[in-house]
């Protein structure tokens, strides 16, 4: 019940300062800009929208929604509540990643138009990956240009394998890689559906583990006391 309460509370926050309205402009402009588009531009153009916006919108949201919690003292109240870094982090994952997969599933049905369930839960863990980076920066700064700067590694990590996937799109040995494992999912190439799935996991739980610990600290610097 309390996890369901939190996310309720992070999507009324979201609601509050215009993640939804932001997003529903954005897809409105990406749909028509698709419909001006035919064939297979339509689709590279609709991977490039989906991969590059919805499925790593946690990277680019993350910061700011920490920003305002610590601006408005939510995160004190946390500090000190018995509320745990686990239900937390996934309140933060789940709320961003629902978002993440509506977005997203739109374009798909405008572009790319694969297996629809396979795209939904590759949206859902590109989401918790990318949101799971972004926590673990956002947790560490102080104000919005700080968490640009300090995001432009995380952002080069995610969008060179873009570039690998278009000059080599059927490479298993990149799928090391969890973006390039993504954007092989989402692009339809099933082929290597459970190495790419490994992959994305492995990777989502250690960031997972990075989240954990950055928060902890962000958490006792703010209460001082152990949850």
């Amino acid at each position: 019940m309390r996890q369901c309460n939190l996310i309720k509370g992070d999507m009324k926050f979201q609601y509050k300062y215009g993640f939804y309205f932001l997003y529903i402009i954005l897809v409105i402009l990406y749909v028509f800009a698709l419909s001006l588009l035919k064939g297979v531009v339509r689709e590279s153009t609709g991977l490039v929208m989906i991969f590059s916006d919805p499925a790593t919108m946690g990277l680019f949201f993350m910061g700011a929604m920490i920003l305002l919690e610590k601006s408005e003292h939510i995160t004190n109240s946390f500090a000190i509540s018995p509320v745990s870094i686990n239900e937390y982090i996934i309140s933060k994952v789940v709320s961003i990643g629902l978002i993440s997969v509506l977005a997203g599933l739109i374009l798909a049905v405008y572009s790319v138009k694969n297996n629809y369930l396979v795209t939904i839960l590759v949206l859902f863990l590109s989401s918790a990956f990318f949101s799971l980076c972004g926590l673990i920066v956002g947790a560490n700064i102080r104000s919005i240009n700080q968490y640009i700067i300090a995001t432009v590694p995380f952002e080069l990590f995610s969008f060179i394998p873009m570039i690998l996937f278009l000059v080599m799109p059927h490479n298993p040995v990149l799928l090391i890689h969890p973006c390039y494992a993504m954007i092989t999912l989402l692009a339809g190439q099933y082929e290597y559906v459970p190495a790419a799935f490994v992959s994305i996991i492995c990777w989502i739980f250690g960031a997972y583990l990075l989240a954990k610990h950055s928060v902890t600290v962000m958490f006792y610097k703010l209460g001082g006391v152990k949850l």
